[in-house]
């Protein structure tokens, strides 16, 4: 865990998160990974996706991670894609990145916000055969630490 708050521990106290939400957050991913490099490295990648901004994606081009799928966008866009991608029948209006004053909410209450009703998402998606569950993690954490953001919102 000392590994993983080393490698994340910037990134996460920038987005609001204190260091009980940081272990928990990388102690979540790492629970299928079993590699904390790899996990911190995934949810870095994950908190400054969920940021979306340019210096994010700058950020993590420098950390060699791939942002060919990477969007720059507003916080309400982000909040936007967020919101559709989490609608079910329990939280019609979907989780939302922001808080009431329209900032950035910290990655920690987010993710568990987003495990709350992930579970309802996969079966929606097995359901209706449709693939909003994949399209929610690669929003968040791109195709390469979609595992680890899985596993997070699976182990909560």
């Amino acid at each position: 865990m000392a590994e993983g708050l080393q490698n994340a521990a910037a990134v996460l106290k920038t987005s609001g998160n204190d260091l009980d939400q940081s272990l928990a957050i990388l102690t979540a991913g790492n629970a299928i990974t079993q590699d904390i490099s790899k996990t911190a490295a995934g949810v870095r990648t994950i908190t400054l996706r969920i940021a979306g901004t340019k210096e994010a994606k700058e950020e993590l081009e420098e950390l060699g991670e791939d942002v060919s799928d990477f969007e720059v966008m507003t916080e309400s866009k982000v909040d936007a894609k967020v919101r559709k991608f989490t609608a079910t029948a329990k939280n019609p209006q979907g989780v939302s990145v922001l808080d009431s004053n329209g900032r950035l909410r910290d990655t920690y209450d987010i993710l568990l916000d987003i495990a709350e009703v992930y579970e309802d998402i996969v079966a929606k998606d097995n359901e209706l055969g449709t693939n909003t569950s994949n399209a929610l993690l690669e929003l968040l954490a791109g195709k390469t630490r979609s595992n680890i953001l899985a596993s997070i919102l699976q182990n909560p």
